[in-house]
């Protein structure tokens, strides 16, 4: 399991069927998750995209992924 320090990042490779879990140990906020696609960056999501189109900020089987481009 990676784990990352305070105000840090680090950029993940996942391919199709692989699950991410991101938790928390200290604070409230988790952090601030975006998904790029490996073949065209300029195709992007983040936490705040389906929270917009569905008001809920996590996605459920099911659940259409907006992109923001």
């Amino acid at each position: 399991m990676a784990e990352l320090a305070a105000r840090g990042g680090a950029a993940i490779r996942l391919t199709a069927g692989d699950d991410l879990l991101v938790t928390t140990t200290h604070g409230q906020q988790v952090v601030d998750t975006w998904a790029l696609s490996a073949t065209d960056v300029a195709r992007f999501v983040s936490a705040p995209h389906p929270w917009r189109h569905t008001g809920r900020l996590t996605v459920r089987a099911g659940d259409d992924v907006v992109s923001g481009s």
